[in-house]
């Protein structure tokens, strides 16, 4: 009776923390190999954030369980974190192939059992120190989907992580001190050459090798938000490790972060209190983002980041910070096609996960299909507002049937949609086909009207051809849809326009620059943002392009995201 006691005591344990009870689930089994369980423990806090922490327990990719130790959750279980202690089976007998292998499935039980631990799925933080910052980095840079065919419903999810913060990192096995230094279960790392394997006895198997489980080689635009400290006297991992990492990191547009400790070695005393820079981090890209009622409401368009009618869009907006999404609506058959009930479910489903709204909608293919000359252009308007009337309408019944949901009900309920006249829908200098977008508008916005919706010219209009068409439709339910790129492209004083048009007219703003990023050319956006201010201007800020020639577009928006929370946000 006391040896079961004992287990039970081991299943689960209490302990007092300075953020309160803390309990620990042992010895959960994420994955079998030859007779042999990989298992984590569970640390869940009092006050859980619905947050999950993944904390590698590895050195020299030998996982022990009496590294994990009184103050090992800390601080992230302080500040609501839900940890998961992941260990896996040490070499020699496993190698860093295997053991690479072992973290993707933990990842993956994770993200299966979230419901189990009232953890975001889509929403998960890896940490770890040397060995275990090397893995923490593989599962950032390679983390990838599932196989959906596969036997084993744990295979089919994916094994990203959204943010990771480590120390010193081994990164570049092929450069370990400087270029062409190979450390591939030789040199300087000889010594663990067991865990290295039989393909690093030849050069041309550790090249291979040595790419595989370096994370440098695997860094993309899509790379999650890092962060990194090292101390510049580490004698087993180099510093120029880390700044290496950095360094490409940077080149692709990924968040990242590398803080260097003067005279600090492979591990330092009280080491837990540089955690707080991690706790931090995980803070800024892993939590929701802060409801501020001062700032003005930010999103970007998913065109902007070629993301067009994908619910990764708001994954995206998410990450960098961002509270809104201006999906495009297309022709039917288009990615995630609104007018389907089940495409509009599994939309509503994002923005519950991401708390990211949909800001608006926006018909860019009007640039195709010219709303002025087109009987094609016009309905693809009313079904536009048709299925926005629908989102509403069932966003509603939601929110009747759970009261909690009222607030989600407004993040799923646009109300404005970005008419677009460019390209081939231009009527910009043409009188004709202006006074046939006037006669279309008035059949229209009745219909807008009717269905509490907004309809927002963008265009490269002027002020006064702009104030033309508004007057001449004489609708509540039209308005202008402002682009500071588009009219300081087109010679216009955007500070008086904007000043002018006020929010009367103005119901929705993409910020944009041309052939820059935002900050970097010739618009004042503090400007901009004190012209916005003065006028009680209430609507959405909506990131579009700016991005100099040549870079990649998500990089761009990162940045761009940056640049617009630091302004605009507070």
């Amino acid at each position: 009776m006391n040896n079961l006691f004992a287990i039970i005591a081991m299943v689960l344990v209490s302990s007092q923390l300075a953020g309160g009870e803390v309990v620990r689930q042992r010895d959960i089994v994420y994955h079998r190999t030859e007779g042999v369980a990989m298992t984590l423990d569970v640390f869940v806090p009092e006050n859980p954030n619905g947050i999950g922490i993944i904390k590698i327990v590895s050195g020299g990719w030998k996982s022990h369980h009496h590294k994990v130790g009184e103050g090992f959750t800390s601080p992230y279980t302080d500040h609501g974190y839900t940890v998961f202690a992941v260990f896996h089976g040490s070499q020699p007998r496993y190698q860093v192939r295997e053991i690479m292998d072992f973290m993707h499935r933990s990842v993956r039980f994770i993200r299966v059992n979230a419901d189990r631990w009232n953890i975001d799925p889509n929403n998960i933080g890896v940490t770890g120190s040397s060995a275990g910052g090397h893995l923490s980095l593989i599962l950032a840079t390679t983390g990838a989907p599932g196989d959906p065919t596969a036997k084993d419903p744990i295979d089919r999810v994916s094994s990203a992580v959204q943010a990771a913060a480590v120390f010193y990192p081994p990164t570049d096995y092929l450069n370990w001190s400087e270029p062409g230094d190979d450390a591939v279960g030789i040199g300087k790392q000889a010594r663990w050459q067991p865990a290295f394997g039989d393909e690093s006895a030849t050069a041309a198997g550790r090249q291979t090798l040595g790419h595989a489980m370096s994370s440098i080689y695997h860094i993309t635009e899509s790379t999650p938000p890092i962060s990194i400290i090292h101390g510049d006297a580490d004698p087993i991992v180099p510093l120029f490790q880390s700044q290496s990492f950095k360094k490409v990191a940077e080149s692709k547009g990924v968040p990242i972060e590398l803080v260097i400790k003067a005279g600090a070695k492979h591990g330092w005393p009280n080491r837990q209190a540089d955690e707080i820079q991690f706790l931090k981090w995980f803070d800024r890209h892993l939590l929701p983002p802060a409801r501020n009622d001062v700032g003005f409401r930010l999103g970007t368009c998913d065109w902007s980041i070629q993301q067009q009618f994908s619910t990764e869009s708001f994954h995206f907006a998410k990450r960098v910070g961002l509270r809104g999404i201006q999906y495009s609506f297309g022709t039917e058959g288009d990615g995630l096609d609104l007018r389907t009930r089940q495409n509009r479910d599994t939309l509503r489903d994002t923005v519950k996960q991401t708390g990211v709204a949909i800001s608006s909608m926006g018909i860019g293919l009007l640039n195709k299909i010219p709303f002025a000359t087109t009987d094609e252009g016009e309905n693809l308007v009313i079904e536009c507002i048709e299925t926005m009337e629908k989102l509403k309408r069932e966003a509603t019944e939601l929110a009747e049937r759970d009261p909690t949901d009222h607030e989600f009900a407004t993040l799923v309920s646009p109300n404005v949609v970005l008419i677009a006249f460019f390209n081939r829908g231009d009527i910009n200098g043409n009188p004709a086909l202006i006074e046939q977008t006037i006669t279309k508008l008035k059949r229209v916005a009745p219909f807008a009207e009717k269905h509490g919706v907004t309809l927002a010219i963008e265009s490269l209009l002027n002020e006064k051809d702009l104030r033309h068409i508004l007057d001449s439709v004489g609708s509540p339910a039209l308005k202008v849809y402002y682009d500071t790129g588009n009219s300081a492209r087109m010679g216009y004083d955007i500070y008086r326009e904007i000043a002018s048009l006020g929010a009367d007219n103005i119901c929705e703003i993409h910020i944009k620059e041309n052939n820059a990023l935002l900050g970097e050319g010739e618009i004042d956006f503090v400007k901009v943002k004190s012209l916005l201010t003065t006028m009680q201007y209430n609507g959405w800020i909506i990131i579009e392009g700016s991005a100099p020639k040549g870079m990649n577009r998500t990089t761009a928006c990162k940045h761009n995201a940056a640049f617009a929370l630091d302004l605009f946000a507070k």
